[in-house]
């Protein structure tokens, strides 16, 4: 299946949660610091300050404020590029771009998260390419990393890099976003080169979104989650050959790449042809599978959720691909695709219930900082086991018939000492596979994967062949461990091995330690 097969299968996750929170071996790689960067065939934008008229969108500048972070919000603006390809695409991902010679105007926004104390700044400055899912950009990556970015110092910036981003923004405050512009989503990999630029290398007498820190930047690393980071692999793949704007690349739970170059504008929920002022870029369709290529001195970092390698085609692309000397690829047991943390605590999927663990996020943070870690002294991340497959050649991951985890991968406690079945794929799309986009509820609900607590079949789903989450009979709690308190030791051991391990951070501890000291441990 290419990209845009899938884009249905994605673009039907949480678009209305989204919205509403919106609303509401190792190498030795030398640092590029901003006046050290080779751009490319990329301009540097006109960055200004934003509009007086009603509120930034997703700012977030209170809920910081308190760990000594500012945010602030920025328009910039410029002509962009669109690329094509000079050769075939082919699975490798060592893709030939060049200009496309379409440039064309653009004006969008990012967003800066940063410490207000030049003396608390990391030196490394994440660059989230923000997910359209939704319909407007949001922010996965500091949904699930935020507490790391802020006691570690790092700097965060949000760029609204694609169209349906433009869109939404003015869709939902006009006033504010009425001058914004995008041309289409065939120059949203300059676009997002030149937020990078213009946060990096501020154009004299324009502002300084970084202020004092400008200088003090070491490292710089390109990320996207989902959707965005299928254009983050794709800009790894054929634009970072091109310019040396980012040390590093974290591309975050998907399976395929993006399109190079396409005829329309964007949209994932219907095909929104392009503005009258854009010129026609070409089609240029990324293969299925694709890897990630292995030729360019980059530290990439793929970390991926169990849900992602039967659902959105990790376990053909990125699953295939030994670690080499740039490149790790960490799978989570457990995991899905999408949690009750990107769904802000809503629980949009009952019987059985959403994925609600916490592996997901604290791998992913452990992820960031091992990154950070590999740029700045060239310590290589853990090696991590993979998952199960069926075969070399499936796409269904192997699980434990007496518990209905998934095997191998990432294992923090709450799949190594499990209580609950916690997996990335609910019981209709195993029962049926592959699911399709007239699935309804259910199609959505697969990227949230299950939570199906072992409480003595108590559920109502319990015993349901197209709707129980865990095995059947469930699990005896209290014949696996005793008590609570010999659960609890497990629980803890499990933790400080994935500590050791490098999957887990020492300053997670007490926060993966709260679900063991919450549990009520059963008297069945």
């Amino acid at each position: 299946m290419r990209s845009h097969n899938l884009s249905g299968f994605i673009q039907a996750v949480t678009r209305a949660v989204f919205l509403s929170a919106v609303i509401g071996g190792s190498s030795s790689y030398a640092l590029i610091h901003a006046s050290e960067i080779d751009s490319g065939d990329t301009t540097n934008p006109i960055v200004s300050t934003t509009s007086k008229y009603g509120f930034a969108l997703n700012l977030k500048s209170s809920s910081i404020r308190s760990s000594g972070y500012i945010a602030e919000e920025f328009f910039f603006e410029g002509n962009a590029k669109a690329y094509t390809n000079t050769s075939p695409l082919e699975a490798d991902g060592r893709w030939n771009a060049t200009s496309a010679d379409l440039d064309t105007y653009y004006k969008s926004r990012f967003i800066v998260r940063r410490p207000k104390n030049v003396e608390d700044f990391n030196g490394t400055v994440v660059f989230e390419w923000q997910n359209v899912t939704g319909g407007v950009g949001v922010d996965p990556g500091w949904s699930y990393a935020a507490e790391e970015y802020l006691r570690q110092g790092y700097v965060w910036v949000g760029v609204s890099a694609q169209f349906e981003d433009v869109k939404g923004l003015k869709g939902i405050n006009v006033f504010r976003y009425y001058g914004l512009e995008h041309p289409g989503d065939a120059w949203s990999y300059d676009i997002y080169a030149q937020a990078a630029l213009g946060v990096l290398q501020p154009a004299e007498h324009a502002p300084k979104p970084l202020g004092e820190l400008t200088e003090r930047v070491e490292r710089v690393i390109a990320h996207g989650q989902s959707q965005s980071a299928a254009r983050i692999l794709t800009y790894y793949n054929a634009i970072a050959p091109l310019k040396n704007i980012f040390d590093g690349f974290y591309i975050h739970s998907i399976g395929f790449a993006s399109d190079l170059s396409q005829s329309w504008a964007g949209g994932l929920f219907e095909r929104i042809e392009l503005p009258e002022t854009s010129p026609t870029p070409p089609d240029v369709v990324a293969p299925f599978p694709a890897l990630v290529r292995t030729d360019v001195n980059k530290p990439a970092m793929v970390v991926l959720a169990e849900g992602d390698l039967p659902l959105l085609g990790a376990a053909q692309s990125f699953h295939q691909q030994p670690d080499n000397e740039n490149l790790r690829i960490w799978e989570v047991a457990g995991a899905s695709h999408a949690d009750l943390i990107l769904s802000y605590g809503i629980p949009l999927c009952s019987s059985p219930a959403a994925n609600n663990g916490g592996s997901h996020r604290f791998v992913f943070r452990a992820g960031m900082r091992a990154l950070t870690q590999w740029l700045e002294d060239g310590t290589a991340p853990a090696i991590a086991p993979r998952l199960q497959l069926t075969s070399s050649e499936a796409v269904t991951v192997v699980v434990d018939p007496a518990t209905g985890i998934a095997k191998g991968g990432i294992r923090l406690p709450e799949v190594a000492v499990p209580v609950a079945t916690n997996s990335g794929l609910r019981p209709e799309a195993a029962a049926g596979y592959p699911p399709s986009e007239e699935s309804g509820s259910d199609f959505i609900c697969n990227l949230f994967g299950v939570t199906d607590e072992w409480n003595n079949d108590r559920d109502r789903s319990d015993g349901a062949i197209d709707s129980d989450g865990s095995p059947y009979p469930e699990p005896s709690v209290r014949e696996l461990y005793g008590n609570a308190r010999n659960y609890r030791a497990l629980y803890l051991e499990a933790a400080l091995d994935s500590i050791d391990q490098g999957f887990l951070l020492e300053e997670d501890l007490e926060e993966v330690m709260e679900p063991a000291l919450d549990y009520r441990f059963p008297w069945w």
